[in-house]
Formats: C-alpha cells, sequence, structure tokens
C-alpha cells in the first residue's frame, strides 16, 4: 500500500459527500431511462490521481482507492481525435458507484487538434473559423457531460480540452491555436457556466502562449515527464501564470498497484464534484 495516512482522510471524505440525484435521461450508452445523476461543481484539489484511456472497472476503481495514493482520476468523455479513438466513456452509473467510493474527477475532451499537428483532425488555420470550432467543440463536450450523467445543468464542472502537442517553432498558426482556445473558454463561460481547462504537453503544446487568448483558461493541466509532480515545476510555462490553484501537472507513467498503466498526476487546481481534498502529492 501507498496510502500513508490518507486512510482516514479517505473515509471523513466519503462521508462527506452525500447522497445523489435522480434524473429521467437516455444517454448514447444505453444506460436507462433513469439515472443517477453526478453533483454539479467543483473544488479545489491538491491531492495525486491518475488518468489513461482505457476505463477501470468499478472493482479496479475501489482497489486503487484502497490501495493507491490516489485521490481523482482523469475520464475521457468524448472527442473526434486522438485519445478518443477506442476509449471506452463512462456512464452515469460508473461514475456514481466510484464517486461513492470516494473519488473526484477531471472530465476530458479529446477535440479537434492544431494545425501542422500530425493529427488527420484538426481546426482551421483562419482564426474566425477556429474560433468558431472552438465553440461547436465545447457544446459538443458539455453535452456529452450531461449525457455521461452530470446533474441537469452541469455548472461549473470541469471541462478540459485535450491540446496535443504541435511544432511550434516558428509556427505560424499560433493565433489560430489561440482563437480556438479562445472560443472554447467562451462557450464555456455562457449560462450554465463551466470551468475551462487545457491539457497539453507544458512546452509541447505552447501552454504558456495561452495566457494571451482570450478568455484565459481557468486552469492548465501540463504534462511534464520528468518525474517531479511539483505544479510549480511546468517547464516553458513562467512561474507568474496560472498561480492560485489553478495547476495540474502529469509527471510520469507507470504500471499502478491493480497492474494497469497509467498516467499519474499531481493537482492543485479544481476537481469535479465540489469540495475540498487537501494534502500534498
Amino acid at each position: 500500500m501507498r496510502i500513508g495516512s490518507a486512510g482516514p482522510q479517505r473515509i471523513l471524505l466519503i462521508a462527506a459527500f452525500g447522497a445523489v440525484a435522480t434524473v429521467s435521461a437516455v444517454g448514447p450508452g444505453g444506460w436507462g431511462a433513469s439515472v443517477r445523476a453526478l453533483s454539479s461543481g467543483n473544488g479545489t484539489n491538491t491531492e495525486t490521481g491518475f488518468d489513461r484511456c482505457g476505463l477501470p472497472s468499478t472493482s479496479e476503481m475501489s482497489y486503487l482507492w484502497a490501495n493507491s495514493p490516489y485521490w481523482w482520476y482523469g475520464v475521457y468523455i468524448g472527442g473526434v481525435t486522438g485519445q478518443a479513438v477506442g476509449c471506452t466513456f463512462p456512464s452515469s452509473s460508473w461514475l456514481n458507484t466510484v464517486h461513492n467510493q470516494g473519488w473526484n474527477f477531471e472530465f476530458i475532451w479529446d477535440g479537434l487538434q492544431a494545425p501542422n499537428s500530425g493529427n488527420s483532425n484538426t481546426f482551421s488555420t483562419n482564426p474566425s473559423s477556429a474560433y468558431s470550432q472552438g465553440n461547436q467543440q465545447a457544446t459538443l463536450a458539455y453535452g456529452a457531460l450531461l449525457s455521461d450523467g452530470l446533474s441537469n445543468n452541469a455548472a461549473n464542472t470541469v471541462l478540459v480540452d485535450d491540446l496535443e502537442a504541435y511544432e511550434h517553432s516558428g509556427y505560424p498558426y499560433q493565433s489560430a491555436v489561440n482563437s480556438f482556445i479562445s472560443g472554447w473558454d467562451y462557450q464555456l463561460s455562457l449560462p450554465t457556466a463551466q470551468t475551462y481547462g487545457v491539457y497539453g504537453s507544458s512546452c509541447g503544446s505552447n501552454l504558456a502562449a495561452l495566457a494571451s487568448s482570450s478568455p484565459v483558461p481557468d486552469f492548465i493541466w501540463g504534462a511534464s515527464w520528468d518525474g517531479n509532480p511539483a505544479t510549480s515545476a511546468l517547464p516553458c510555462v513562467p512561474s507568474g501564470y496560472w498561480v492560485d490553484h489553478q495547476r495540474l501537472k502529469q509527471y510520469d507513467h507507470l504500471v499502478s498497484p491493480y497492474g494497469i498503466v497509467v498516467d499519474e498526476d499531481c493537482a492543485n487546481g479544481p476537481t469535479s464534484p465540489s469540495g475540498y481534498t487537501g494534502g500534498a502529492c
């Protein structure tokens, strides 16, 4: 076990979650006419988490809760490219079962990628068109969030756009990248507003450039596999950017206690649903 002194904290955290609501809906996974909706919102999380494309079973998640240092899980909810291909997306039943075990979540949308990124599904090189495509991707992501079992309006729930690395040295399309993310951010800032973020390589996805987009992402999730969990140590991202509990970091790639390969993460920022989980990665 690697949970250290976290065991009693986990028990108290589970007791604090409370009940979840029941709503009527039919989702794409066919999970029925009456589903239990995960509550909305987000809270500051300063604990270790993990992410992966393949959806662990509820029993695997239960085992990891008891036998790992992880408190939250980065789960893909849909998309059109890259990691979304072949991923299994969560149902309402899965989310509520796992949340009742104690887990919080980062919800990831794998949308259109940057021009000249090597991906076949890219947004436009034209900034105006890219902005509109960012709007569209955010709308699709929000719909997936509701379909996957979030409560009626999913207010302030975290939604992360997966922006994979692109060659940005002398890159002629940075304005299109910023416009796409601005479109994503703006759409998710409308009622019912979400908490919008961007995942990507801290250097390869040029996250620092997004500080000049408008609106600016609420938070970033930078990948740097340097083995250092400190969210303050994001290469290529200035120390003064996204400093108010606005950073997560993907810092390692390993085999978990259950034998599944995961990306290991540290949070100093929002995860969903609401509530604070304290500690240090």
